[in-house]
């Protein structure tokens, strides 16, 4: 690709901003839609309960495996008041601020800019999360901003002429690094990868990324002294929560029954995927000039419509039918990744030299692969977690395919068959749209169309791949907007949470009135300081009432063994930490299907015998009800002797 002329980029970047900003701006407003009382409200109090007093380890027995809760405890002690709103809005801020960065490098690194924005947009909608799940700072989110920011610092190192600043920059990628295991302990083994960047820049002759076994030594240096003095901080007492919770996790049986399993969906989609990406690259390598848009346009539109068909009932759904569509799009990533190393490989056998944008690539690949194999290994989500890393993928997906678009349109066999339609299509424009000065009307399409100007070949290639990315963009994107996880679609979801955490999201009518129930029994019947329990499922509560938990787990459901909740209530009251109020869910407070449909009864509460019922039925009493219907009734029970001093009116 030419290095020159970047000028000659700016109409066709205007027009990728022109998308990209849309897309921003619906995301910005999608964020205020879909009130979670499950994951979001855990993710949200397993944080906010260590700024209200709580200890990263003493008050939770699997506190060692996730230390976001760390990073975002800071948040709730800068901010107390900070709303789930805001998170999102941060969230999404903190997204486009890494994408910025990460544009700059990579401009800095080749000298193109036009593709930027489109190859980016998916994400100014989605933000760190494009499978869908949760638009917030969390476990699944950090990973993915600490490694666009890693990549950026890794390339600016790279660019950088002044030895001091060059040092600095890989320092602070190695912090990023250990800021990445920090939000999420199991990926620790992305450490490897500037291990990987290393060898790969000396054995594959990337002279456009120079990494000294120095340079290697200033990245590797943050994370390892940030990792002794963070045990030495925490020391024993954090090792062996560590492997208490491997224990507890080992007692789930998700989890018991392995970690790698074979999942034929996810399979036959990445083998489609593959052949869809071959076909793509086989229309660029061979096909005559007058079939080259044309057959991947084709391509394109078959590849949409699969997307959006169980193709005859081969493809089966995944995760409840909830997440097929950005399923694809990890298919196409994981695909994408086994491709391009496979030819990566066969042309460092052949002793073929590698382009600026293949070395680049290169770069890009070595430690999104290492990540987004990881989470696909040890997340409970499986391959469709491979899409939370996933912004450097499309980044290399583009370079890759613009750097063999680019050799394609050089070649006689696109240059010879379009020269001569081009070339008169070039004459009329010169003879019949010039101003009386001589100088064009329409420069800028009289260079787009010119087979000899660079910027003829930067906007094929930007075409061919927004008909290779956008079916699966499109179909992520639309996902993400109707799906809330666990409330309505928005369209549904008409009524505004006014104050406490929720205030600024739309939710329905029954998430709202529980709501404003949970709040007023809070209100009346405890103190701020005052302990909680609620379940099933259901630790949003917290968030609402701000009452700390009284056990160490609020993602309460009965696939643990009672041994481990039996150990969670002898701890909570060694420590003083008894419930003054509980709340009593029987189903997972969650929406399917759109709708105000509520999963089915998994606990019958008054003749259930698990160890937190019958602590709860032995000291406290029932005060309240929320009746959804005859089956469906959320209770709320408070301590004895406060239920008693309320009706005798002792409490003010």
């Amino acid at each position: 690709m030419e290095t020159k002329h970047s000028n000659y980029q700016m109409p066709v970047f205007i027009l990728g901003m022109f998308l990209f900003v849309s897309a921003a701006y619906l995301g910005w407003i999608k964020l205020r839609y879909g009130f979670n009382f499950t994951d979001e409200g855990y993710l949200a109090t397993e944080s906010w309960r260590l700024a209200a007093g709580d200890h990263f380890l003493d008050d939770k027995l699997t506190g060692a495996l996730r230390h976001y809760t760390l990073i975002n405890s800071f948040l709730f002690k800068i901010y107390p008041d900070i709303s789930m709103l805001q998170m999102r809005q941060l969230q999404f801020i903190l997204t486009l601020a890494a994408l910025l960065i990460f544009s700059i490098s990579l401009f800095r690194q080749n000298r193109q800019y036009a593709w930027l924005p489109f190859v980016f947009s998916l994400f100014a909608f989605t933000g760190l999360d494009p499978v869908g799940l949760i638009s917030n700072l969390y476990y699944q989110t950090y990973p993915h901003l600490f490694l666009i920011l890693y990549i950026s610092l890794m390339l600016f190192g790279f660019q950088s002429g002044n030895p001091a600043i060059k040092k600095i920059l890989y320092l602070l990628s190695g912090l990023c690094l250990w800021l990445m295991t920090l939000s999420l302990l199991y990926m620790g083994i992305i450490v490897f990868a500037p291990i990987i960047i290393f060898v790969l820049s000396r054995n594959f002759k990337l002279k456009d990324y120079p990494f000294t076994f120095r340079d290697l030594l200033y990245v590797l240096t943050p994370f390892v002294v940030c990792w002794m003095l963070f045990i030495a901080i925490f020391n024993k007492p954090y090792v062996l929560n560590i492997f208490n919770s491997l224990n507890v996790i080992h007692t789930i049986p998700y989890y018991s029954t392995g970690l790698i399993t074979a999942n034929w969906g996810q399979i036959k989609r990445i083998m489609i995927s593959a052949i869809f990406l071959l076909l793509f690259f086989a229309a660029i390598k061979k096909l005559p000039a007058r079939l080259f848009i044309a057959s991947c346009a084709i391509l394109s539109v078959i590849i949409y419509l699969m997307i959006n068909t169980p193709l005859f009932n081969f493809l089966t759904t995944y995760y409840n039918g909830w997440f097929a569509r950005p399923m694809w799009f990890s298919s196409l990533l994981m695909a994408f990744t086994i491709l391009f190393w496979m030819h990566t490989i066969r042309k460092y056998i052949l002793k073929k030299t590698f382009s600026n944008e293949e070395g680049l690539s290169i770069i890009l690949m070595a430690p999104f692969t290492i990540s987004a194999y990881t989470m696909n290994i040890f997340s409970g989500l499986g391959p469709m977690a491979v899409c939370q890393t996933a912004i450097p993928a499309v980044a290399a997906i583009y370079l890759f395919f613009a750097s063999n678009i680019d050799k394609a349109v050089k070649s006689p066999k696109f240059v010879t068959p379009a020269k001569a339609g081009v070339q008169n299509m070039l004459k009329s424009l010169d003879s019949g749209f010039r101003r009386n000065d001589g100088q064009r009307y329409f420069p800028a399409f009289y260079e787009s169309v010119n087979i000899s100007h660079p910027k003829f070949r930067q906007t094929i290639s930007i075409i061919i791949v927004a008909l290779l990315l956008g079916p699966f963009y499109y179909t992520t994107a639309r996902h993400d907007w109707d799906f809330t996880f666990y409330d309505v679609v928005p369209k549904y979801a008409n009524v505004r949470i006014e104050t406490g955490f929720g205030r600024g999201i739309y939710t329905n009518q029954i998430y709202s009135k529980i709501y404003d129930w949970l709040i007023a029994n809070a209100t009346y019947f405890t103190q701020p300081d005052d302990y909680a329990i609620s379940y099933i499922v259901s630790p949003m509560v917290h968030m609402i009432t701000k009452l700390r938990p009284s056990l160490d787990d609020t993602f309460i459901f009965f696939e643990k063994p009672n041994s481990y909740f039996k150990k969670c209530i002898e701890k909570m009251e060694q420590r003083g930490r008894e419930p003054k109020i509980a709340f009593i869910f029987e189903r997972w407070p969650i929406i399917v299907g759109g709708a105000e449909i509520f999963r089915a009864k998994e606990l019958d509460f008054p003749s259930s015998r698990d160890p937190i019922s019958i602590y709860i039925k032995t000291h406290m009493t029932p005060v309240s009800t929320f009746k959804i219907s005859d089956d469906h009734i959320i209770r709320c029970y408070v301590d004895y002797n406060l239920a008693r001093d309320r009706k005798a009116g002792k409490l003010p």
